[in-house]
């Protein structure tokens, strides 16, 4: 068997466990929440969804990272802010410094929705993941700018935003967040009609700053 179908069959079998653990951790988080709610209410119950937001985070970004390291063996993306914008390229800044990825036409932008290279931002926080070229150089296959998740307990529902209590991804503070939703927003597990006080919800979009985030899909949580 070749290296190349070798990676192939590895990438499918990590795709396989990775849906399975997710349907596992479902199960078990409805088990936890409902326990936690008996035992604990809602600050037990928003900490319990935070935890399950946090280890769902680090499992996925885990995944995409080591399809990439077996797929082309070179290349494990980085994450940082954008330092700056060319007609082909940008640079990325974190603490490790600044590298440039190459931007073709393959290239998947995502900042709320799928934009061209020069509708990002100077600043925006980027999550990028690449491929090496013969020259050495990379080339960015996806580019997420302004992600972020966020899990909690829903405390009011407007017209077109909801209100939850929770907390974010690794780094994120926890407390009130207001969920803008649109047309666009997609509903992962359950409908508008169960957008209700007190349902728990995962939520997950564009980081529009000053706790307020434009919904890209939306996971309502099984009433108890």
């Amino acid at each position: 068997m070749t290296r190349g179908k070798t990676a192939q069959n590895i990438a499918k079998a990590l795709s396989f466990l990775i849906g399975l653990l997710s349907r596992i951790a479902t199960f078990w988080a409805k088990q936890i929440t409902w326990f936690i709610d008996v035992i604990g209410g809602q600050n037990m119950r928003c900490l319990c969804l935070q935890v399950i937001l946090f280890a769902s985070t680090a499992i996925g970004t885990s995944y995409l990272q080591g399809q990439i390291s077996e797929t082309e063996g070179k290349c494990s993306g980085s994450r940082g802010k954008v330092a700056a914008i060319h007609d082909d390229s940008v640079a990325v800044k974190n603490d490790d410094g600044a590298l440039v990825f190459r931007v073709n036409a393959d290239t998947k932008i995502w900042r709320g929705s799928s934009i061209r290279l020069n509708q990002l931002h100077l600043g925006d926080d980027v999550i990028v993941q690449c491929v090496t070229n013969q020259s050495g150089g990379a080339t960015a296959t996806d580019i997420l700018a302004n992600f972020t998740r966020w899990a909690g307990t829903i405390t009011a529902v407007h017209p077109r935003s909801i209100v939850i209590v929770g907390g974010g991804g690794p780094g994120e503070a926890t407390g009130h967040v207001e969920v803008l939703l649109d047309v666009h927003t997609t509903f992962a597990q359950g409908t508008p009609k169960d957008l209700k006080v007190g349902r728990d919800v995962e939520v997950s979009g564009l980081d529009l700053g000053h706790k307020r985030v434009q919904a890209s899909a939306l996971n309502i949580w099984p009433s108890k």
